[in-house]
């Protein structure tokens, strides 16, 4: 048939002719062409060869995420080795061979351009199995031509090309894709990546809910289809990267495109938004439909690369529907697509169709099912799937008892594949014994190559075993070091820890800036906790410039999330007009708040103010009548504050009748604090007959509301009646909401039944908050290596917080401490110190050692009289040894005149109690005939 060709297309063919003559000759348009001019010698070193390969390959790794460590040469030819990094914390190191097609001059290599460099240089990834190797060769012309003695090798290698394709579900099998450059001899066995976001198998619900972003990648590869290309059947065509640019998938391309710009688009108020946002996903599905209708069709019969095609374009389509912030529009079109994907065995698309019905995404929740496709896909090997079965029987599957030797048997099969959250969660099983024997040592095993891996969380739970000495030597330093690396991550929890251990110099010198630094972390993520101590921080300027309103501020963040005692500092704040001005009914506001939860301080305080009439109206009827009216027409907290205005006689008479009467009437509107208060009124008889039971009812019904307070003393009651596992589960509950004194009773609950490791958690927690008995005791516990390593130096340390607080006990026991060297140097001067505090409030041991310190001349010059002095007041107290040490002064007439009668009579009361040393002198008195 005659054509009219237009001057263009002769021009085209023209230069199409002049190409293939220039190749036929040798000297094409490929810069690394062999007949440039070479060395004199014709040839290069593996010294040369080594160098300028290395310059080249090493930005080539670097764009691809890898790092070139070296090159070296051998009888087999040149290798590389090279590091794959994954994430910040792990990488591995890949052996590959580098394969050079003869006649090309290397010299060339490092001279090309960016574009051309590229385009010369393969470097193939090692993936399922395989290792991946470097290719350096000359670029092909447009279109793939090849030379003519190209093409006849390429036949005899038609044989090697069919084997090939029959691996390429081998080689797909984990429904990975990537982007590569299309190779002419032979269609490229990847498929380019319309979605280039994966779901995340570290995130618990399966898979992130981020934008997705679709791959530009038109410009790359070849721009024609070889000839050869057009004769193969159809689901070969789909999974070549050439082909992927034919008009059909550059419309999908550019709807992707479209999709991504609207979703990504700031101004979501133009006017066809709506519009478009409904004809975009139809129009990908119906460009998507048509290349699957394409694979059907065309290819010869169905096989398992047409299905392997069809499976990842279900899977990409089902992902462009849910993965976006508006992705909740179109759960039905993903499942769908998911659906589809599942029918073809995609383990991945099994998975998310778990998730989206244990989440309720497009369908009804339903446990159940998310099992069924979870065991799915788990016994595919999908490590997500694994890791969620195991969090479902752990918790127990659809309202079924927790079935925790289930759950340890999937998070061990994902665990075994390095799965950092199964791992983990194994970890946590072993170290509370369930499922499996409690094992501390397996516990640490799992958390440590979760954390190796940098899951925050195990991160976390190492700093924590190593801070406590679970299963290993406890060790601060480490504790710092794993606490450091999850704090680094955000973990709040973790920054808390860490900036308490700078605080307190506990595995790190001591550094209240470096306390700062971490409680402003901690506290910028919301932590109560850490707010009220950077409000500390700034109000007693420790680590930082004294800064009132900044302390003002940290102090009501934290008091607005219900912080007892961030709320009494910051009516304090108020009372003082420190960073904010002077204002006393605020401060009364706060004092309130934090006295109904148990702060005694806040307790102390409301009492003063009201006793001066500070922010309250002293005696003012006026106050009673304004809340009168309001708990006349039903206001709840009216009723409650007027009925602890009768409690405590503010403004009124105490009335203990009224009292209960106002709160009766809160309590029946369900107002917890009033319900806790009307149980107080029946425990102690005050306005109506004492009744327990009534008592034990109201604090369950304020209780089971939250009220802490509540809390703790139904869990006193418990304790007090014997029954200790509820006394324990109510100290729990009030524990968990920070209550300090259920968290001393709680680790008081531990250390009875010997649990000292649990008891010092606990103790730890209420120390924290200033609690005084929990300081004691911890300094108890560490005094005599109760649960922890003997530690003389953190029993100082607690002693003294306890003792600064004037707690008596702990004031004598520092005395001690001081006396016999014991985590701090010998000082007799300071023992005498903290005796004499511990004896003034009448601490009869105190009084004893003073007396025997004064008698000694020990840190004090000897004085008997003295001496005496405090041995008659420990005695007058009953204790045995001062009654028998006074004895013998008078026995010998030490500090008093010599006087045998009051000596017996001392020994008497000495030796009544079981005194062995004032029995024998007794005994011995009466044998000489001395004093009696």
């Amino acid at each position: 048939m005659h054509r009219n060709y237009k001057i263009i297309h002769k021009l085209v063919a023209a230069i199409l002719l002049l190409c293939l003559f220039l190749q036929s000759c040798g000297n094409s348009f490929n810069q690394l062409d062999p007949n440039v001019e070479r060395p004199m010698d014709g040839t290069l070193g593996l010294t040369e060869q080594i160098e300028i390969i290395k310059k080249s390959l090493k930005r080539k790794l670097a764009l691809t995420g890898w790092e070139l460590k070296d090159i070296y040469g051998g009888g087999d030819g040149l290798k590389i080795n090279a590091i794959e990094k994954h994430g910040d914390f792990t990488s591995k190191l890949h052996k590959l061979s580098i394969s050079i097609s003869q006649d090309i001059n290397l010299e060339q290599l490092s001279c090309l351009s960016q574009e051309e460099r590229k385009k010369a240089l393969h470097f193939n990834l090692p993936q399922n199995r395989k290792p991946g190797h470097v290719v350096v060769l000359k670029s092909g012309l447009l279109g793939g031509m090849k030379r003519k003695r190209e093409d006849n090798e390429e036949k005899g290698k038609k044989k090697e090309e069919r084997t090939d394709e029959n691996n390429i579900e081998e080689r797909e099998k984990e429904d990975k894709v990537t982007i590569g450059q299309s190779n002419p001899n032979r269609p490229s066995k990847r498929i380019s990546l319309l979605i280039n976001e994966k779901p995340s198998n570290d995130e618990k619900d399966g898979f992130s809910n981020h934008v997705i972003s679709f791959a530009n990648k038109t410009s790359e590869g070849n721009t024609f289809i070889p000839s050869t290309l057009m004769k193969m059947p159809a689901e070969i065509k789909l999974l070549t990267f050439s082909f992927l640019h034919s008009s059909i998938l550059l419309n999908i391309r550019r709807t992707c495109r479209e999709f991504n710009e609207l979703i990504l688009s700031k101004n979501t108020l133009c006017r066809d938004y709506s519009g478009k946002m409904q004809v975009i996903p139809s129009q990908m599905a119906e460009r998507f439909n048509s290349c699957t209708k394409i694979i059907r069709s065309k290819a010869d019969k169905p096989n398992s690369q047409s299905n392997h095609s069809l499976r990842l374009a279900y899977l990409k389509l089902g992902n462009m529907y849910s993965r976006h912030e508006r992705g909740y529009l179109y759960y039905k079109e993903a499942l769908y697509y998911y659906r589809e994907a599942h029918k073809l065995d995609s383990r991945e698309a099994t998975f998310i169709l778990g998730w989206m019905h244990e989440k309720g995404r497009g369908v009804y929740v339903d446990q159940q099912k998310a099992a069924l496709f979870y065991t799915k896909a788990g016994k595919q090997g999908y490590t997500a799937a694994q890791c969620n079965l195991g969090v479902m029987y752990e918790n127990g599957l659809g309202g079924a008892p927790p079935d925790y030797p289930k759950a340890v048997e999937w998070f061990q099969k994902a665990a075994n594949q390095g799965d950092v959250m199964a791992q983990c969660n194994l970890g946590t099983m072993y170290a509370n014994g369930m499922g499996v024997d409690k094992d501390e040592h397996k516990a640490i095993k799992w958390f440590q190559k979760a954390a190796d891996q940098g899951y925050v969380k195990a991160q976390f739970k190492l700093g924590t075993i190593y801070e406590h000495g679970r299963g290993v030597a406890k060790d601060n330093q480490k504790a710092v070091e794993w606490f450091q690396k999850a704090a680094e991550q955000g973990c709040e929890a973790a920054q808390f820890k860490l900036d308490r251990m700078y605080a307190n110099g506990m595995g790190v010198d001591k550094d209240q800036c470096k306390a700062v630094e971490w409680f402003q972390k901690a506290a910028n993520q919301g932590d109560v906790g850490a707010q009220c101590n950077l409000g500390t921080m700034y109000a007693n300027g420790m680590g930082i410039d004294k800064d009132y309103r900044k302390a003002v501020e940290w102090f009501q963040k934290a008091a607005d999330q219900g912080d007892a005692v961030a709320q009494f500092n910051l009516g304090r704040m108020y009372k003082n007009g420190q960073g904010v001005p002077q204002d006393y009914r605020k401060a009364v506001k706060w004092f309130q708040k934090a006295a109904d939860q148990g702060c005694e301080a806040a307790q102390f305080n409301l009492d003063r103010m009201y006793e001066h009439g500070r922010g309250v109206t002293k005696g003012n009827q006026k106050a009673v009548e304004w809340f009168q009216k309001a708990a006349d027409q039903g206001d709840v907290e009216a009723q409650y504050t007027l009925g602890w205005m009768y409690q405590h006689g503010r403004g009124v008479n105490k009335d203990y009748r009224k009292a209960v009467e106002w709160f009766q009437k809160a309590a029946d509107q369900g107002y917890a604090v009033a319900q806790f208060n009307l149980g107080v009124m029946y425990k102690n008889g005050q306005g109506v007959p004492q009744n327990y039971r009534k008592t034990v009812e109201w604090f369950q019904k304020a209780a089971d509301q939250g009220c802490v307070a509540a809390q703790y003393n139904l869990g006193r009651i418990y304790d007090n009646g014997k029954d200790e596992r509820k006394a324990v589960e109510w100290f729990q509950k009030a524990a968990d909401q920070g209550y300090v004194e259920a968290q001393y009773n709680l680790g008081r609950m531990y250390k009875k039944v010997g649990n000292y490791q649990e008891a010092v958690k606990w103790y730890q927690k209420a120390a924290e908050q200033g609690y005084v008995k929990a300081q004691y005791t911890l300094g108890w516990i560490y005094q005599h290596g109760r649960g922890v390593d003997k530690d003389y130096c953190k029993a100082v340390e607690y002693f003294q917080k306890a003792a600064d607080q004037e707690y008596v006990e702990a004031q004598f026991t520092l005395g001690w401490m001081y006396e016999h060297g014991r985590g701090v140097a010998k000082d007799e001067h300071k023992a005498v110190e903290w005796y004499k505090k511990a004896a003034d409030r009448g601490y009869v041991e105190a009084q004893l050692n003073l007396g025997r310190m004064y008698a000694n001349g020990t840190g004090v010059d000897k004085d008997y009289r003295k001496a005496v002095e405090w041995f008659q007041k420990a005695a007058d107290q009953g204790y045995a040894i001062a009654q028998f040490n006074l004895g013998r002064m008078y026995e010998h007439g030490r500090g008093v005149a010599k006087d045998y009668p009051k000596a017996v009579e001392w020994f008497q009361k000495a030796a009544d109690q079981g005194c062995v040393g004032a029995q024998l002198s007794l005994g011995q008195m009466y044998a000489n005939g001395t004093g009696g």
